[in-house]
């Protein structure tokens, strides 16, 4: 199971993030969570002691070696400074699993029973060179190659507003939850959201955050359904989720239960969700495709189309 979670900057989307990751540990689920948002927030958001945060490695810092275990003996990759962000598995590449260790688990940290990873924040040389896409796209290559189940958490928190189509991280998913507030600002969200996935095989959410009374409810219900996207649930104002946002974060035995019940509802929705491994493969090589011919073919000097392998069976790789 992958979940996003977006939204307009400020409406929540990295505390309902951080919760659900904490909530789908605490049910015994095999749980990463990892922060590909720009401001590296997820972890403050959690809880975690910042001494335990600096113990973790960025992604990006760690591409080299998350490269080369992914390549595995794909003899379709050259080099390992051949893979992009789009580099799709095939056969030779390995794969990452929950039950087995590998640069992933290693640059992470485990907490409260789940991975927390970071992608990193943008070296002061790439400061007015490079896009914050040549960071996170490291989470973008290893979504690529993760073999999770349905009763395995994947949960990644995204750059603020419609970002994620400016890559291919909105095809990775599951599913994609939009976290809205009762604004029209935030609701401009949800529809960039609506308008670019239009074409695309993307299954988005709502989940309503910051809902103080029942005309707020109304409100939400009412400009979701207009655009053909459910409401899946909402969170009240939360004392919880306020104080975390103010750098207190609460033991999980005083979020209210309204909270809870939305974690909850949350998580039983996402189980029922079905994949299709094909659809998200193809969709995969498309964007590679993409990318190879747009730049990263004269980029690398190498035809990176011949990265997709036409044997690659998609379905016996990662499970339907």
């Amino acid at each position: 199971m992958r979940i996003a979670f977006v939204g307009k900057g400020g409406s929540g989307k990295t505390t309902l993030a951080a919760r659900f990751a904490r909530w789908c540990g605490d049910q015994g689920m095999p749980t990463v969570a990892m922060d590909a948002d720009i401001n590296q927030h997820l972890l403050h958001a959690a809880g975690i002691p910042e001494t335990r945060q600096r113990q973790t490695i960025p992604l990006a810092d760690h591409a080299h070696a998350i490269k080369t275990f992914l390549r595995g003996t794909n003899p379709r990759i050259a080099a390992v400074d051949d893979m992009i962000k789009t580099t799709p598995p095939g056969t030779g590449s390995q794969l990452l699993t929950f039950q087995t260790q590998n640069p992933l688990w290693d640059a992470a940290i485990l907490e409260n029973g789940v991975h927390w990873a970071l992608a990193g924040d943008l070296h002061p040389d790439d400061v007015g060179v490079k896009c914050y896409h040549a960071v996170n796209g490291i989470v973008e290559l290893l979504l690529g190659h993760f073999h999770d189940t349905r009763n395995e958490a994947v949960i990644v928190d995204m750059t603020a507003g419609a970002d994620a189509f400016a890559s291919g991280l909105f095809g990775r998913f599951d599913v994609t939850a939009v976290v809205v507030e009762p604004t029209e600002a935030s609701l401009s969200v949800l529809r960039q959201y609506v308008a670019y996935a239009h074409d695309y095989p993307v299954t988005l959410v709502a989940i309503g955050n910051k809902v103080s009374d029942a005309d707020d409810l109304t409100f939400l219900q009412a400009q979701t359904t207009a655009q053909g996207i459910p409401l899946l649930t909402h969170v009240p104002f939360a004392r919880s989720i306020k104080s975390a946002s103010q750098g207190h974060v609460l033991p999980k035995e005083s979020w209210e239960p309204e909270l809870c019940q939305a974690l909850e509802t949350m998580r039983q929705h996402l189980l029922t969700i079905p994949r299709n491994p094909v659809t998200l493969y193809s969709l995969a090589c498309e964007l590679h495709r993409k990318n190879a011919a747009r730049w990263a073919n004269a980029s690398t000097g190498t035809t990176l189309e011949s990265q997709i392998d036409p044997h690659f069976d998609p379905v016996a790789a990662f499970g339907a």
